[in-house]
């Protein structure tokens, strides 16, 4: 993208994006410094966790965003039927991959990428916002979930993102929310959503 145009997507979503709840798409060489550094884990899991437990198991689950792969260690193997985590970033991907030899692994980018076949859980994991429109994103994930299925959004508060809840639970039945909060003050939005 050259500088004008990313001049305008910049000034547009600053105007009118954010207050009406897209998403801001980041390029990838900005998530594999990420990883590169170290800083993508967060005190979330263990709420994520907790939400996760009240879902019937065993159970297959997508996971958008699945970083360095920290959620199936995390996860028990009885509790999980089959696994898959995507992730744009090679770097985070490399890192899931040696955490977790036994669990699969697709570098995409979930704009474009969408599953072969259904899921009882799909998770978008500090992603959602990444999206250019994350309501139009959430609705096309939610047609690849199984009957009874759930989206489950895990989501940092910051900036326009209670436009973006506003904008998903349209279209969304809230089954569960929680929320995740760290020393430093940090809050994250976590849930498990069904189709309405």
């Amino acid at each position: 993208m050259n500088s004008v145009a990313l001049f305008w997507q910049r000034l547009t979503y600053r105007l009118y994006g954010a207050k009406l709840g897209a998403g801001k798409p980041v390029p990838k060489h900005a998530i594999d410094q990420e990883y590169a550094t170290g800083q993508a884990e967060t005190p979330r899991f263990d709420c994520l966790l907790q939400l996760l437990a009240q879902r019937p198991t065993p159970y297959s689950i997508l996971e958008l965003g699945c970083g360095s792969g920290r959620l199936p260690t995390l996860l028990p193997a009885p509790q999980v039927s089959r696994y898959l985590g995507i992730d744009l970033s090679g770097e985070g991907l490399s890192r899931a991959r040696q955490h977790n030899p036994a669990a699969r692994f697709h570098q995409a980018n979930f704009e474009h990428w969408r599953p072969d076949h259904p899921w009882d859980i799909i998770l978008f994991n500090e992603s959602i916002g990444y999206a250019t429109d994350p309501a139009k994103t959430a609705q096309d994930f939610a047609r690849h979930l199984n009957p009874g299925g759930w989206l489950v959004i895990s989501h940092h508060h910051y900036g326009n993102s209670p436009a973006q809840w506003q904008r998903i639970e349209r279209h969304f039945h809230v089954e569960h929310a929680l929320v995740a909060t760290n020393p430093q003050g940090q809050r994250w939005d976590i849930k498990a959503l069904r189709p309405r």
